[in-house]
């Protein structure tokens, strides 16, 4: 079965998932990225014939946006939680509280992504779809002390090659 498309778009999402940093339109291009790497992966979960790989990647997308809300509202207690403790209050509790909860989303959400990485990579025999799944799926445990964004960053540059690799037809 016919998957160039499905190669691009995962590849092309990939980088655009990337690019979220940039100033202004960084979240759009995000945003497009992850249209992109779910259209991919549900072609080629329609030609390996396994539902399961675009049911796995359907949920780690729905917890990771569940996980970014948690976080915006951290961020605003934070930004809150300083003018309660000119006043006297404790409102980083709450911030705290948001933040960790985002957190343990965002780990669930990433093993998710890690099985539809996974079953992706034994579907099509690229094996780095798995390894970009684990590393991505370690650096969210990691992101905590800070060097998981880092792990996570190596996940996603292997995703791109993973999409990459990918040959035309299966």
């Amino acid at each position: 079965m016919e998957i160039r498309e499905a190669k691009i778009m995962g590849g092309v999402g990939s980088i655009l998932t990337l690019l979220g940093f940039i100033p202004t339109i960084g979240w759009v291009l995000s945003i497009v990225g992850l249209i992109l790497l779910y259209l991919s992966i549900k072609k080629i979960s329609e030609a390996v014939a396994r539902t399961e790989i675009l049911t796995d990647f359907t949920k780690a997308i729905i917890l990771s946006i569940v996980s970014v809300i948690f976080f915006a509202f951290g961020g605003g207690a934070t930004f809150f939680g300083i003018f309660s403790l000119i006043k006297g209050g404790g409102g980083f509790a709450l911030a705290i509280i948001l933040f960790i909860i985002g957190w343990i989303i965002a780990i669930i959400g990433s093993y998710f992504y890690y099985q539809a990485l996974s079953k992706t990579g034994e579907s099509t025999k690229i094996n780095t779809f798995r390894t970009a799944g684990l590393l991505i799926f370690i650096g969210n445990i990691l992101l905590i002390i800070f060097v998981g964004g880092i792990v996570g960053l190596i996940g996603r540059i292997f995703e791109i090659i993973s999409f990459f690799s990918l040959p035309d037809t299966i």
